[in-house]
């Protein structure tokens, strides 16, 4: 787990609310405070879809199913948006499920996709300030650290194709 600090808030933002950098993340959960507080669990509904028309395709659900970033990202943009910055917001991202075996293979883990659980990154914005914190689950108890490791690299890479500044803390 490592926890960095943006300095250049505003590009980074750019990135997550304006491009599709981060659509293929879930997100986990979500909470803008403005004027109120705004809340997404990001869990998918599915009876909302259920009642579709007959003739449509149904969207295709694996378990458990959170909605994408992009899906979420124009909502909390426009919630987001204005003259003045918000209090503050938490989002909760996760790594998307199908790109699990490549990260092994990349990083050479002894692991499988059935071990690992999540791979995530929170993002929580607070008195101007802007952190992020990596961290992992798996789905029984593990003394190794590998996987936590090669995540956080695999993040660091990503902060680093986005071009921003930002600090390891």
């Amino acid at each position: 787990m490592i926890q960095i600090q943006l300095n250049s808030i505003k590009e980074f933002m750019n990135q997550l609310l304006c491009s599709n950098y981060f659509d293929d993340f879930s997100c986990i959960r979500g909470e803008i405070t403005t004027f109120n507080t705004f809340t997404m669990d990001g869990f998918i509904h599915k009876e909302y879809h259920s009642s579709q028309d007959e003739n449509q395709d149904s969207p295709h659900f694996d378990e458990p199913q959170y909605s994408i970033w992009a899906d979420l990202r124009d909502y909390s943009y426009s919630l987001i948006k204005g003259q003045r910055p918000p209090l503050c917001f938490k989002f909760v991202f996760r790594f998307p499920h199908r790109e699990i075996e490549p990260f092994i293979a990349r990083h050479h883990l002894e692991s499988n996709t059935e071990e690992i659980q999540g791979l995530y990154f929170n993002v929580r914005y607070e008195n101007q300030h802007l952190y992020i914190t990596t961290g992992t689950t798996q789905k029984s108890f593990s003394l190794s650290k590998d996987i936590e490791n090669a995540w956080d690299k695999e993040f660091i890479t990503l902060m680093d194709d986005l071009k921003v500044d930002y600090e390891i803390q």
